[in-house]
């Protein structure tokens, strides 16, 4: 975990105002990129459901929570002002609504306009779409807070919440091989079986079974062996 994520995770779990533990955090350096801001930049999807996006301006920290739900993505900022922790009002936008020049329509959640490209509403967005780009070019890595045992008897006594943290590299998508031709180039139907899969964080998360291909394909069927270990 860097120092300011440690410092504005801590800020945030003093407010209350969202569990920290909701969220994967990524530090990123703010950019030119954001002053050139592309609409489409915004039209990616997050790593995660929710992140937050932390940097600073002038020394002064910042942080963006951001989350995506039912093809709807939404920005809640909170930034540093004089030693204080001031929250901006939320915005909302989709990012597959590119409107009229290019323009993605952005709205504050009361329904008011949300106009990206003026004060400092810009870096706020252009922050995020500087991330999603970011993605797509080079491994990025964030830290993921776990709650401790003792999380809701802290919350109880009045005290500040602590939590483990847990790194997580997340990699730009890799580039489809062309088809070569043979049996993967029109799956039949059949069921993958689920499976143990093993992180870059030595973890091991277990993906549920699944149907693929296309059943007016045929269909194949598997068995399986378990051998014994000698």
């Amino acid at each position: 975990m860097t120092p300011l994520i440690a410092t504005m995770s801590g800020l945030i779990s003093k407010e209350g105002a969202f569990d920290i533990a909701d969220f994967h955090w990524f530090e990123l350096e703010i950019t030119n990129e954001i002053a050139e801001l592309r609409a489409d930049l915004l039209c990616g999807n997050l790593p995660f459901p929710k992140v937050a996006l932390v940097s600073e301006v002038n020394s002064d920290p910042f942080v963006v929570f951001v989350s995506q739900h039912e093809g709807v993505t939404r920005g809640t900022p909170f930034m540093m002002v004089r030693g204080s922790l001031h929250v901006s009002k939320e915005f909302d936008y989709k990012p597959d609504d590119l409107g009229n020049a290019g323009n993605i329509d952005v709205k504050h959640t009361d329904g008011t306009p949300f106009d990206y490209k003026k004060n400092g509403a810009t870096g706020f967005i252009g922050f995020i779409a500087q991330f999603l780009k970011k993605l797509g070019a080079r491994a990025e890595t964030g830290y993921l807070p776990v709650k401790r045992a003792n999380h809701a008897k802290r919350i109880r006594q009045g005290k500040v919440p602590l939590y483990d943290w847990n790194t997580i590299v997340v990699e730009p998508p890799k580039p489809k091989a062309e088809p070569q031709g043979g049996t993967h180039t029109s799956p039949r139907w059949h069921e993958r079986r689920g499976h143990w899969r093993n992180l870059k964080n030595n973890k091991r998360v277990w993906v549920r079974n699944c149907e693929v291909g296309n059943k007016a394909r045929g269909a194949v069927f598997h068995d399986y062996v378990i051998k014994e270990t000698v």
